[in-house]
């Protein structure tokens, strides 16, 4: 959860991502020590097995781990990404300054349903935030877009 320092007056949390699970390569070594793990303990012989099973939940760990380190948040004024555990290092973009927002989707994003989000700032100098491997990017996309139109009404 992002800390209250970085929440502006009357600012509220939407909606809460960080990246999915499957992008991580740690998550696919495990899948494949998994595989070995089985196949070790059948047929080679117990410590491959447990070499393989430390090996396993190390890299499981380190997916979790990794997954933790960005966290996505749409407020009712600005998207914000934030980066690390000990050390913070924030990046925000507010609703009045969007100008386009894009969703980006792979091969896999497509069969399991995440992909990137763009969002591009409408400002002297040409800049843009990415949401990198989330989960229904299109749930987050409507919600920008929602807000974008009820924050253009009101102007």
């Amino acid at each position: 959860m992002i800390r209250e320092e970085y929440l502006l007056p009357q600012e509220k949390i939407l909606l809460e991502k960080s990246q999915t699970i499957l992008v991580f390569k740690e998550l696919w070594f495990s899948v494949i020590l998994l595989f070995l793990t089985f196949f070790g303990y059948f047929f080679i012989n117990f410590y491959f097995s447990f070499i393989t099973s430390f090996l396993l939940i190390l890299f499981c760990l380190m997916a979790l781990f990794k997954r933790k380190l960005i966290n996505y948040y749409v407020t009712n004024q600005r998207v914000i990404i934030e980066k690390g555990i000990f050390k913070k290092e924030v990046e925000w973009i507010q609703f009045s300054k969007i100008e386009n927002v894009e969703i980006k989707k792979g091969f896999l994003g497509a069969v399991f349903d995440f992909g990137d989000i763009r969002l591009r700032a409408s400002s002297q100098v040409e800049s843009e935030l990415i949401i990198k491997n989330v989960r229904d990017p299109g749930r987050f996309q409507r919600l920008i877009l929602t807000l974008l139109t009820g924050l253009k009404v009101a102007k």
